[in-house]
């Protein structure tokens, strides 16, 4: 199988857009690393935006990873644990667009089990989580299911 990604980030800095640091200007590049290190310089401002990252995985364009059918998505968790598992500590994963919200306990019980396999099946860094936070339309149940599912199927070695 042939699998290829790329993530694609732009910056943008005073109405300007650069793909990468090494393109800036060395000025504009100075003061941007200036201003990320200090967090916040008011001697000198500068207007900083970064554009929404756009993955391409297998050649099909996704504006994120919920974008993602869920075959690829998923795909997509085991090529990245592949390529950087040992380096990272993968965080969330569990699908809270569809399957939190709307998918019955049984369904979320089987999402935490694919985040676990793809993401932990080594036995290195990954924390159970929601992929970004709880939705207010979750319903308790699932909420439970995830975090029983997690206790009782993601035992470490």
């Amino acid at each position: 199988m042939n699998i290829s990604i790329h993530i694609k980030r732009k910056f943008k800095i005073n109405g300007k857009e650069y793909n990468s640091l090494e393109e800036m200007p060395d000025d504009i590049r100075e003061k941007f690393k200036q201003t990320m290190a200090s967090q916040a310089d008011s001697k000198h401002p500068i207007n900083l935006t970064t554009t929404r990252a756009k993955i391409t995985f297998n050649g099909a364009e996704y504006g994120s990873m919920d974008a993602m059918p869920q075959d690829a998505r998923q795909l997509y968790e085991k090529v990245l644990k592949a390529t950087f598992g040992k380096r990272i500590c993968f965080h969330g994963a569990v699908e809270n667009q569809r399957i939190l919200p709307f998918g019955t306990p049984d369904e979320v019980r089987a999402e935490v089990r694919h985040c676990i396999d793809s993401l932990a099946s080594d036995g290195t860094s990954y924390i159970l989580a929601p992929c970004h936070n709880l939705q207010v339309n979750t319903p308790v149940e699932n909420i439970i299911a995830m975090y029983d599912e997690a206790w009782r199927y993601g035992k470490m070695p």
